[in-house]
């Protein structure tokens, strides 16, 4: 339209298994989304987005039983587990210059039947022993970036990104990224790109 964008889509998923001498499982559903996109000031733009979505639980979340060396862990799948489904809007503020560009994102999902994975106290084949299990959860969080050219083959980096997750019980979800920072340098002449960047995480305390 002549003073805004509107954006649409959808699919359909079905997901089965079948494996030997274990129970078979098959998830059908739909996903769909629709959003927004309102030119504001020259250069800038405002988004906003609907999504509703499905996931079938992935064959390791289902039927794993043994040592994950990836992830240091003996991981015990849990064959009962039902599809997620999330609902969720996330808006962004956008800015895309030739010398700069800028984007804040902020996004809230709901997800019933999260599933995710978490320490049952035992050892096993000295790892740590996990469970998958499934509650009801919400994801808030944003992500923040800022680049500027400093000359034209020369452009400075930055951002940061946060992400609060737990279950609507009150419970922190296990495994969830801390909040990161990142800021580097990147540089291309011709065929040649270097881009030196510094990651820093906050850490707990103790």
């Amino acid at each position: 339209l002549e003073k805004f964008r509107l954006q649409f889509g959808g699919r359909v998923d079905n997901v089965r298994y079948k494996p030997d001498g274990l129970r078979d499982r098959s998830f059908t559903g739909g996903s769909g989304a629709v959003g927004i996109y309102v030119p504001t000031w020259k250069n800038g733009a405002f988004v906003t987005n609907f999504t509703s979505s499905f996931r079938a639980p992935a064959l390791e979340e289902l039927y794993n039983l043994g040592p994950h060396i990836g992830n240091l862990t003996f991981e015990i799948g849990n064959p009962n587990l039902a599809r997620e489904r999330s609902n969720g809007v996330d808006v962004s503020v956008r800015h895309n210059a030739s010398r700069v560009r800028a984007e804040a994102n902020f996004f809230y999902y709901g997800i019933s039947n999260f599933v995710y994975l978490a320490p049952n106290g035992e050892i096993e084949d000295g790892l740590v022993a996990a469970d998958y299990y499934q509650g009801n959860s919400r994801f808030t969080g944003t992500e923040l970036g800022l680049d500027v050219a400093l000359h034209p083959k020369l452009w400075l980096n930055t951002g940061m990104d946060y992400v609060n997750a737990e279950l609507k019980s009150g419970m922190p979800l296990p495994r969830i990224p801390p909040l990161r920072g990142r800021a580097g340098f990147d540089f291309r002449s011709g065929n040649f790109s270097l881009r030196p960047e510094v990651r820093i995480w906050a850490a707990e305390p103790e």
